[in-house]
């Protein structure tokens, strides 16, 4: 009995070690290359991905039995399907662990409930050659329920495939399969005759009978019915078993036939052995049910309650704090959030600070002060946090309440950067773009603006294509590609330059027609560029239809909107009859 216990707890770890394993490569996979494996469904409701992903994770439970040669209990089953169940909750916690968003881990920001919340809402649901279409919403927990299915069905797979081997119940060991033969028909009268007959021979010992009649049947699957032989010989005392059965199909899947099973011994080396398979029912303690069924529970618990290293009492109060400046789940409180940051920070954590700092910065919950703002950020990111240094550079390149200092955002933009903040890394770039706080550089800037861009900065982008439109010569080719690529993902300024490029004919033959279309594009985005020079092409008549009116409406946005070109042209419009000439 005791040896029986630490069999069941050896199977069990070999359970977990495998359910782990497939959890650290499936996070991997997401982290890495962006894809979820186990969230591929078919049609919405067929979840092929958990469900082999279920399998993977469960698969320790046959290589644990198979080694140690134990039977599993009924109990398993729960065991099994659990641990395939809590993998999936394994695998996302090791994702919000090791998660990091612009050099900051998630895990500092997040518990896991919340993040595990955010993800299932935001997903997105992509179909191959139809694309994104869109977050999920709260049909995500419908989508998680199913993976959830999925997983558990893997789990219940495993668990049927080593309950149904064939397993010798005197020497406590697996059987060598010897034979598995199939045979198919659609008459139930003729398969019940095989059957019947075929049973017979295997209780006389006569398997190669039985082989003969089953061999009488269709080999291929042809029919409705199906009869399945299987022999094993046992590696310890050599007797040979069998298994019998008969299944039927239901247009779908194969199912097993409830009064026509059997199983029990064609022959045996030893006469101690009876001719029907033995039944030794085993008695399962308490004990045993309890560590079977207690060992999913405990670990999915452990996943919800273990903390990552860093998420301490400060992070807590960060958290919690957090919730009331941004109005998660409980009414917004500024106020409120700023003592819980307080808190937080005089614990030392940085991304406190960094809350706090931005707090005194944009007078929220707080009165007014950039002194005060500059002094946390300081704080912060003399600590180590990256967003906190972003922030504090953005203070001093714009001078957002004190005195604008190039050189020291350059320096903190340079510090940020180098733990992968991908915002610190564009506007970095445009330091050197400019030359701004640092000797101007295009190669550098070149640099930056690609980094930036690989992590998902469409601005870089762009400014990758007016990095190609300042080489001497200019990079039409390169810099309309790159103009494009942005233009795609909806920037503004890009769809204002490639109107430009096409009205003037640089880098490719001019065309007015296009020339419009993406000043209106742009224009009804809000660049008051983009309108000025929609209006002149209206009133002009370039492009399409002559519209003077709806041009000097353009002409009239762009200078509200701040634009002093259009604010002249207008007046010269005004005055004149006509816009300024000479404009491109």
């Amino acid at each position: 009995m005791m040896r029986a216990g630490v069999n069941d707890l050896i199977v069990i770890l070999c359970g977990l070690a495998t359910s782990a394993v497939t959890a650290a490569a499936l996070a991997t996979l997401e982290i890495r290359a962006h894809f979820a494996l186990y969230a591929f469904t078919f049609w919405f409701v067929i979840p092929v991905g958990a469900f082999v992903s279920g399998g993977f994770a469960s698969s320790g439970y046959t290589l644990g039995a198979k080694l140690l040669n134990h039977k599993l209990h009924r109990f398993f089953i729960v065991n099994i399907i659990g641990v395939s169940i809590a993998t999936y909750f394994l695998l996302n916690y090791m994702v919000y662990a090791n998660l990091v968003v612009n050099g900051q881990h998630v895990s500092d920001v997040f518990s896991f409930a919340h993040y595990l919340d955010t993800v299932i809402e935001n997903r997105r649901m992509s179909f191959i050659g139809v694309g994104s279409l869109g977050k999920t919403g709260f049909l995500g927990y419908a989508l998680v329920a199913i993976q959830l299915v999925g997983f558990a069905a893997g789990g219940l797979m495993v668990y049927r495939k080593v309950a149904s081997d064939l397993y010798c119940e005197y020497c406590r060991r697996y059987l060598k399969i010897t034979l598995a033969k199939s045979g198919y028909n659609s008459r139930s009268a003729e398969v019940g005759d095989v059957y019947q007959d075929a049973k017979a021979a295997l209780r006389g010992g006569n398997s190669a009978a039985t082989v003969d009649l089953v061999s009488k049947l269709s080999t291929t699957p042809s029919g409705t019915l199906q009869l399945n032989l299987r022999l094993g010989q046992c590696p310890k005392c050599s007797a040979e078993y069998y298994h019998l059965g008969m299944s039927f199909e239901d247009g779908k899947k194969w199912h097993p036939h409830p009064d026509f099973q059997t199983h029990g011994v064609v022959r045996q080396q030893s006469d101690a052995l009876p001719m029907a398979l033995p039944h030794r029912p085993e008695k399962i303690g308490r004990a045993r049910i309890g560590v079977t069924l207690g060992t999913p529970m405990i670990a999915l618990a452990a996943i919800f309650i273990f903390r990552p290293a860093g998420l301490t009492d400060s992070s807590s109060a960060f958290i919690e704090g957090a919730r009331y400046v941004m109005g998660k789940d409980v009414p917004r409180d500024e106020a409120r959030g700023a003592e819980l940051y307080r808190k937080a920070a005089r614990a030392g954590n940085t991304l406190a600070m960094a809350g706090l700092g931005e707090l005194y910065r944009d007078g929220k919950g707080v009165p007014r002060d950039p002194e005060a703002a500059r002094s946390w950020l300081e704080k912060a990111s003399n600590g180590g946090n990256a967003l906190a240094m972003f922030e504090l550079a953005l203070m001093y390149n714009e001078g957002q309440g004190i005195p604008r200092d190039p050189k020291q955002a350059a320096y903190w933009y340079d510090k940020a950067a180098a733990k992968g903040n991908a915002d610190a890394i564009l506007n970095l770039g445009g330091l050197y773009f400019n030359g701004s706080g640092v000797p101007r550089n295009d190669q550098k800037a070149r640099e930056l603006f690609e980094k930036a861009a690989l992590a998902g900065r469409v601005a870089a982008t762009h400014n990758l294509g007016i990095l190609d439109l300042r080489e001497s010569p200019p990079k039409y080719s390169g810099a309309i590609l790159r103009f494009n690529q942005a233009a795609a993902r909806g920037y503004t300024k890009s769809m204002t330059v490639l109107g430009g490029l096409y009205a003037q004919g640089k880098g490719a033959p001019r065309d007015y027609l296009k020339a419009r279309e993406w000043f209106t594009k742009a224009a009804n985005q809000g660049d008051p560029l983009a309108m000025l020079e929609l209006g002149l092409m209206m009133i002009e008549g370039q492009g399409g239809v002559r519209d003077a009116a709806r041009g000097r409406m353009w002409i009239a946005k762009s200078a509200a909107a701040g634009n002093p070109l259009a604010a002249g042209t207008l007046q010269k419009l005004d005055g004149a009859g006509k816009p300024v000439a000479g404009r491109r």
